[in-house]
């Protein structure tokens, strides 16, 4: 039967004698030694004080290997001193380690694999932290790809603002554009390289780990020291993008600018139009949205938007109706008014804390607190990363627009040039946008017209004519949005209707729907010039006006 067993055991990978390079076949389970056949006496005679339990090698009990005690031979270190954290014998507990705080073997490598144990869980831990960020980061690889697309698409389009001998000065900003996206894309993937590469690390401490965690071997055991404190959590980028920023000086002279990159240019020609208004505007589909009521809408791109309704929730929706984000506000029913800013980040007024608020990362932070008697109600986030903001007065009913740039007010418009007020008292918050030459367009509900006032806060029109060449009844302005070819376009909640304008107030078309006159809540354009248009059947409607 023994002579079955070993072979049994050739069979399978040769292990060696704990004493010399011949195969094992016997165990002694006293000192928990390997012996082949010629080692077997030698063992027991080395240590003639201890009763060698020698058993075959198939039938050995695996115990805890102690070792020998390096102050008295032929002893073995059963114990632990915690003073000075060496493995003792009983020879040592009553000698120089007499009165130290001593504990049994077993116990100090069940408490060191615990150890151990908590650490690979930990580092399981940092791992699977890890594997999220490369989603994240792969996100963004796709995302950086489509922002610096678009800026691309965008630049283009300003190309017929201005005059052939300018395509030079174009080509070099859109290899800006391409040095900046390159530097980001490579940021990212040099990401990516340093996140595998720890978790290559990582890996390997944990087959370390493992390794001492199936070892019986106490000397391996006390060998082992903690990786945690080694380990540094990777930063994700905080990436700095270019904004591209147009303005028009005195109607003759066109600025450019991107990042720290800007040109000033006379205006030859009248501006080329690159896109045509449809006859008859189609409707691209309609989404059912679980609220009772649209309050704001705020698109992100082409196929998502943030809605606001009568509760505490905020609702980012995709075009073909998934609900792919909500935010659960606190200490407030609901904000005053949504916004994107052009990073793509959420933003949203506090009407009672008199706050404007940004979320990043599902976080909630204060960006702005209006000042005191003051409350903001709208708000509207330029293409050169300003902020305008309706506010209402508590103490006199006034209503006021303040332009902030980088948090600070760098102006108020509420007096026109001959110190007339601009903006009708009541309790109707304005509803902002911003027009290709930097005016500054208001629908004012509480005067049922839309204004348009320039850079400077002069007042340039205001329009609230009734569609022309039809029986219908005067304009009574809802919404106003503006797009990339200056077009003004103002949802007139009377006619049911949209009405388009030039960017000097000047009529262009006007086009109805089948939208009933009290179904309009909200209104918002994409980066694809998409009216989205909010029902009060809970419904958004997206509609296409130009092609």
């Amino acid at each position: 039967m023994a002579v079955d067993n070993f072979d049994t055991l050739q069979l399978q990978d040769i292990i060696c004698c704990d004493l010399c390079v011949q195969p094992v076949r016997s165990f002694c389970n006293t000192c928990q030694l390997g012996l082949c056949k010629d080692c077997i006496d030698k063992h027991v005679k080395s240590l003639q004080s201890i009763d060698h339990a020698v058993v075959l090698y198939t039938d050995r009990t695996v115990q805890l290997e102690l070792p020998e005690c390096l102050s008295h031979s032929h002893q073995r270190c059963e114990a632990h001193c915690q003073h000075c954290d060496v493995p003792v014998c009983m020879k040592c507990v009553t000698g120089r380690h007499k009165g130290h705080d001593i504990i049994d073997a077993a116990d100090k490598v069940a408490k060191t694999k615990e150890d151990v144990k908590r650490e690979t869980d930990r580092i399981e831990g940092i791992i699977s932290e890890n594997e999220s960020k490369q989603l994240d980061v792969d996100a963004m690889d796709i995302t950086t790809a489509t922002y610096f697309d678009d800026l691309k698409t965008r630049v283009k389009a300003q190309r017929l603002h201005w005059h052939l001998e300018v395509d030079n000065m174009f080509d070099r900003l859109e290899l800006r554009i391409q040095s900046s996206r390159d530097d980001e894309c490579q940021t990212l993937q040099l990401l990516k390289i340093e996140l595998g590469l720890q978790n290559f690390r990582l890996m390997k401490i944990i087959q370390s780990n493992k390794e001492i965690l199936r070892t019986n071997k106490v000397s391996s055991i006390n060998n082992y020291k903690s990786n945690l404190s080694k380990l540094k959590s990777i930063a994700m980028p905080n990436s700095i993008r270019p904004s591209l920023r147009i303005s028009q000086v005195q109607e003759r002279e066109l600025v450019l600018g991107l990042g720290g990159y800007m040109a000033i240019l006379k205006q030859t020609l009248l501006p080329i139009s690159g896109k045509e208004i449809l006859n008859q505007p189609r409707v691209i589909t309609e989404i059912q949205i679980d609220t009772k009521r649209l309050c704001g809408i705020a698109c992100v791109g082409s196929d998502r938007v943030w809605i606001s309704g009568p509760d505490n929730v905020l609702m980012c929706v995709g075009i073909h109706g998934a609900v792919q984000d909500t935010i659960k506000m606190t200490g407030i029913d609901c904000p005053g008014d949504i916004a994107v800013n052009w990073k793509g980040k959420l933003m949203y007024t506090d009407v009672v804390h008199r706050t404007i608020n940004i979320v990043r990362h599902g976080k909630t932070k204060t960006l702005i607190v209006t000042p005191e008697g003051w409350h903001p109600q709208t708000l509207f986030c330029t293409s050169s990363s300003d902020i305008l903001v309706s506010m209402f007065s508590s103490m006199t009913n006034f209503i006021k627009v303040i332009r902030y740039r980088n948090e600070k007010i760098t102006k108020e418009l509420y007096q026109d040039e001959l110190g007339n007020v601009i903006f009708e008292q009541g309790n109707k918050p304005l509803l902002l946008s911003e027009n290709i030459n930097n005016d500054i367009v208001v629908c004012d509900r509480n005067a049922d017209e839309v204004i348009v006032v320039d850079k400077t806060g002069n007042v340039k029109f205001r329009y609230n004519s009734e569609p022309p060449g039809r029986n219908k009844a005067k304009c009574r302005p809802a919404n106003v949005v503006t797009d990339s070819m200056g077009h003004i376009i103002v949802e007139d909640c009377n006619n049911s209707c949209f009405h388009i304008l030039n960017q000097n107030g000047v009529f262009i078309k006007c086009f109805e729907h089948y939208i009933t006159p009290e179904t309009f809540s909200a209104l918002g354009l994409d980066s694809k010039e998409r009216l989205w248009v909010g029902l009060d059947n809970s419904k958004l409607a997206v509609i296409q006006y130009m092609k």
